[in-house]
């Protein structure tokens, strides 16, 4: 990308914006300028703009989003269109299964939540549209590594940190290419208790046209059930409802 088509002011106003977090959902000039990297004059006339814009409000020590910030984010749920396609496919699977269900698509470094489906069931780490998961240890994301072209495995790997959440964590780089292999071999991953002490997932590949563009889990805790029944009772049911949102897409591009 050449130097002179590339708008800074954009790039530091998005930055400022993706500093917000659930673990960081006010922040001052001082913190929004240490999260980014730019100076706190600067910081300081990009959170006056955004709150100019109504992308951020001030508060008693600082400033927040605001609601107008999902509206980002629906525009390209809308233009996508697999949110919507996939939305009745995972409520069907999660009332069947009776544990929750989730679609994700990988943007950079991470996997984000395009489509929830909730159960009866309770899970310690909830996920909700729009939350963005490491891609390293969760069935989604090593679903959507797996499928990677190499030169974009290779950057991924080069910029990515394998932060080991739990023990089970893989969080080297030889033995998570080993199982990325037998993933896209198998066509299906899991996840055991590597994000989350106790929590257990299966995931499968959505593809469209024969290329993977997103990827869809079910979840469950170890005090209900265990990885292997999970593989054993959910998964041909997580690869069936994968195959048929593929259908759907094949269908409505037509």
């Amino acid at each position: 990308m050449a130097e002179a088509e590339f708008v800074r002011a954009l790039d530091r106003g998005l930055a400022i914006i993706q500093a917000f977090s659930a673990e960081t959902p006010v922040l001052t000039v001082s913190e929004a300028a240490d999260a980014t990297g730019l100076s706190r004059a600067t910081a300081r006339r990009f959170l006056y703009t955004l709150e100019q814009l109504d992308f951020v409000r001030a508060t008693g020590r600082g400033y927040q989003l605001t609601a107008k910030t999902l509206s980002l984010g629906y525009a390209y749920l809308s233009s996508f269109g697999l949110g919507p396609i996939a939305q009745p496919r995972i409520d069907a699977l999660a009332a069947e299964i009776r544990e929750p269900v989730t679609v994700s698509t990988r943007s950079g470094l991470s996997g984000v939540c395009i489509a929830r489906a909730d159960a009866d069931r309770i899970l310690m780490a909830p996920v909700m549209v729009g939350t963005a998961r490491p891609l390293h240890c969760s069935s989604l994301g090593k679903v959507l590594l797996a499928h990677l072209p190499d030169e974009q495995l290779d950057d991924f790997f080069a910029r990515a940190e394998l932060t080991r959440f739990t023990e089970h964590t893989i969080s080297d780089e030889r033995a998570l290419r080993a199982e990325l292999a037998g993933i896209r071999a198998k066509g299906w991953a899991v996840s055991d208790e590597e994000i989350e002490e106790g929590l257990v997932s299966v995931g499968a590949p959505i593809r469209r046209g024969g290329e993977v563009i997103a990827a869809i889990n079910a979840q469950s805790h170890t005090a209900r059930t265990t990885l292997a029944e999970l593989i054993e009772t959910v998964l041909p049911r997580v690869l069936e409802t994968a195959e048929a949102i593929g259908t759907d897409l094949a269908y409505t591009a037509q």
